[in-house]
């Protein structure tokens, strides 16, 4: 796991000057989470990084994926980017490591860079909030929707749902620390369970300027992670 030196953007681009000699921006931004990088480098043999040396998240432009590092650069909860194929999808060697941040189903979307959101029960080791608009005094940021998906891991222990069972990924948006509305999917039920990208409406939260996920399971051996993609925002600033 090395720090990331380069990003690729996905970002379009609208900026003039006011007549009082202010400056506005203006964008439309999708977070895929590929890079023009050497992958086996930057992410090393277990295909997985987080900034383990600023421990301040990974960022995009004015987005930021929160997570926890300990003093001594160990990840505990939060966003960490995974390269992990699926299993039996272009097999390489490194892909058949036993890893609860490989993704289900057939990767259909291009690229193979993910986000893998974990929660970790003790909610010291969580971030204070999980998305993070890091410009928010100087204007406002609307999410629309990503694309999320269950790991294996996960896949593989909702096969134990029986009537009742559930895991749901919820999603609350916040602006100036208050609510501005929420927004919920079922990842696993005991007849189905989400083995594909899957497009989850975010466009109910509104206005933010943070974000945070909550995975509810009615077990408590099913692990508390999903996949997240492909993250589409909207970002206004003027200053």
């Amino acid at each position: 796991m090395k720090k990331i030196s380069f990003f690729v953007l996905a970002v379009l681009f609208a900026a003039s000057c006011s007549i009082d000699g202010g400056y506005n921006q203006s964008y439309d931004q999708t977070i895929s989470f590929e890079y023009n990088v050497d992958y086996d480098e930057v992410f090393g043999e277990d295909s997985l990084y987080f900034d383990n040396v600023g421990k301040k998240g990974l960022m995009w432009n004015d987005l930021a994926f929160m997570h926890k590092v300990t003093d001594d650069g160990t990840f505990q909860g939060g966003f960490i980017l995974s390269h992990l194929n699926p299993a039996g999808k272009d097999a390489k060697p490194k892909d058949q490591v036993v890893s609860d941040y490989r993704v289900t189903g057939s990767a259909s979307k291009k690229g193979n860079t993910y986000a893998v959101y974990k929660m970790n029960k003790d909610p010291m080791m969580m971030p204070e909030r999980d998305f993070q608009f890091l410009m928010k005094d100087y204007g406002t940021c609307t999410v629309t929707h990503c694309l999320v998906n269950n790991t294996e891991t996960v896949y593989d222990a909702a096969k134990k749902f029986e009537n009742g069972d559930k895991l749901v990924l919820t999603a609350t948006g916040y602006l100036n620390g208050a609510v501005t509305g929420t927004a919920e999917i079922n990842l696993a039920l005991p007849d189905t369970t989400i083995y594909n990208w899957t497009k989850f409406d975010l466009s109910k939260l509104g206005n933010v300027d943070a974000i945070d996920f909550d995975l509810y399971s009615s077990r408590s051996d099913i692990p508390t992670m999903f996949c997240l993609d492909e993250m589409k925002a909207r970002v206004d600033i003027s200053y």
